[in-house]
């Protein structure tokens, strides 16, 4: 199992756990190239096999998705 950013993130981590993979990541600006200073952590759903979150970029105000998908 492996965590594959597949938008507005950079993965820096994966802990596997029996509820599915937790993937640790940044959120990346994909307008501006801001990048979160701390890591976050979201689980992968195992039916789904994806991780998805919105959220505002602090920088340049813009509204994307962070989406995280399990290989």
């Amino acid at each position: 199992m492996a965590a594959i950013a597949v938008k507005g993130c950079v993965i820096v981590g994966e802990i596997p756990s029996q509820l599915g993979l937790l993937a640790l990541y940044k959120k990346k600006c994909e307008k501006c190239s801001w990048e979160e200073p701390a890591a976050s952590a979201g689980l992968i759903d195992p039916t789904t096999k994806e991780y998805r979150i919105g959220f505002n970029c602090p920088k340049c105000k813009n509204l994307q998705d962070v989406i995280i998908k399990n290989a």
